[in-house]
């Protein structure tokens, strides 16, 4: 219970995400991102290179105005909407198109704003290439963490194990 009170507790951020597989449009893709009610904070890797993009409120307005001048929507609807199509599985009413560079990853987005029965509505993913070292804090880092303590609990789990079998052993005994 400790440590739910603590996750509760705690102000969320980029680092605490974890990452989600996506696959669209022939790649694959890991993906984290930090949505709240008016911006967003996403990271997208090909285990090779790192893209970034944060939008604020007035930045996400803008662009859905360029891109849907006769849709109007809340802002947190907005962004409701661009958090699913981003960390949960691909729309099957949503089409997905990826271009690439050596600098900038685009992920295009176009499906309904609502289901499948709201208005249709695109939107653009515009990342930039993050510096490496952003790869090295937000994936390389915490994976290696990870399996440590993950090879620390197996050798407490193989002790343990090891023990109840010495004392099965002088029962029968």
């Amino acid at each position: 219970f400790k440590m739910a009170a603590w996750r509760r507790d705690q102000n969320p951020s980029l680092e605490t995400q974890a990452w989600k597989t996506l696959h669209i449009d022939g790649h694959s893709f890991l993906v984290k991102g930090l949505f709240t009610s008016n911006s967003y904070d996403i990271l997208i890797t090909d285990f090779g290179v790192i893209w970034e993009e944060t939008m604020k409120e007035q930045d996400i307005s803008q662009r859905s105005k360029l891109y849907n001048p006769l849709v109007e929507a809340p802002i947190f609807i907005i962004l409701q909407q661009l958090s699913s199509r981003l960390l949960d599985s691909p729309f099957k009413s949503c089409s997905y198109k990826v271009v690439s560079d050596l600098d900038s990853l685009t992920i295009d987005v176009e499906g309904p704003l609502q289901d499948t029965s709201g208005p249709l509505y695109q939107w653009s993913f515009k990342l930039t290439k993050a510096p490496p070292l952003m790869l090295k804090h937000h994936l390389v880092t915490p994976l290696l963490s990870t399996s440590v303590e993950l090879l620390r609990r197996h050798g407490e789990l193989v002790n343990i194990i090891k023990k109840k079998d010495k004392e099965i052993l002088d029962y029968k005994e």
